[in-house]
């Protein structure tokens, strides 16, 4: 993603807590720390991306556990009667319109990962 799209993007997050801040002073506020950080000493971005990094691991490992915990029922759904398992996968079967749709999505995700000859 280009850096003026993630600039715009932090702003736009940035106003659901500020809201009378508009989106244009947020991004030039990141894009100051950015340039700010890299400008003194790149041992300075380069760790802060490191922190960044492990911050957005920590939160997709955490979302992980959570969603396993809410399927199997350790963490209580709003409006369900109880936790759904694995119900969803083989209520109707594993393949219940066929095996048809199954091929086109295994071609389509390895051709992106071969080698160009």
């Amino acid at each position: 993603m280009p850096w003026a799209a993630k600039f715009t993007a932090a702003g736009i997050i940035m106003r659901h807590w500020f809201p009378s801040v508009p989106v244009w002073i947020w991004s030039l506020v990141f894009m100051i720390l950015i340039f700010l950080s890299n400008f003194f000493s790149v041992k300075i971005f380069a760790e802060s991306e490191f922190w960044f990094a492990a911050v957005k691991v920590a939160a997709i490992v955490a979302f992980i556990i959570l969603g396993g915990l809410a399927v199997v029922g350790v963490i209580p759904l709003k409006g369900s009667q109880g936790a759904p398992g694995l119900t969803n996968l083989t209520k109707d079967g594993w393949f219940p319109t066929g095996f048809g749709v199954f091929l086109p999505l295994c071609s389509r995700s390895t051709l992106p990962s071969r080698g160009r000859g």
